[in-house]
């Protein structure tokens, strides 16, 4: 499994998804391949399970007004701002999909792929661009729902669960 991959598997689990069909198609994969990472995927399953149960810390929609934009670099013109600022104003919105969210993005100056990217980087927080500074969960309708703080009692365990999931 490579990065990316192992990447959308672990943030269908960390949305709350647990059918395998549904994290195949997720994270863009033949649900075959993971079978082999079944034992891995279902202990991230009971994790996220235990977390959204007992630790959550009331982690719940940002709701509005929503939060401020971290990705807003405020020495720089808005010409300038990173990607993924674009794809934070995007994402606060509600009902947002992902076809929604990049066309938005595309209006606010960004090219299809650069948003598809950075509406990923906003969404995991994992990711470096990201730096454990937002969380947005993909619902099972399809809308985007920006958290009002990202899971970081798990980023030990999500590092050890992408390691075993890429290695």
């Amino acid at each position: 499994m490579n990065e990316l991959q192992a990447d959308r598997v672990l943030k269908a689990v960390v949305d709350g998804v647990v059918d395998y069909k549904v994290i195949a198609v997720r994270a863009e994969m033949d649900p075959v391949e993971l079978v082999k990472y079944a034992e891995v995927i279902d202990r991230a399953i009971q994790l996220m399970r235990g977390f959204y149960k007992y630790a959550h810390e009331n982690m719940e929609p940002a709701g509005l007004p929503p939060p401020p934009n971290p990705y807003l670099d405020k020495s720089k013109g808005i010409e300038e701002q990173a990607p993924e600022y674009f794809a934070f104003e995007c994402v606060q919105r509600n009902n947002m999909t992902q076809e929604k969210a990049v066309w938005t993005c595309g209006q606010l100056g960004l090219d299809a792929d650069a948003a598809a990217v950075a509406l990923e980087n906003v969404a995991m927080p994992w990711r470096v661009s990201n730096g454990w500074k937002t969380y947005v969960q993909l619902s099972a309708e399809g809308k985007y729902v920006l958290m009002n703080k990202p899971p970081v009692k798990l980023k030990r365990h999500i590092d050890r669960i992408l390691g075993e999931l890429i290695g």
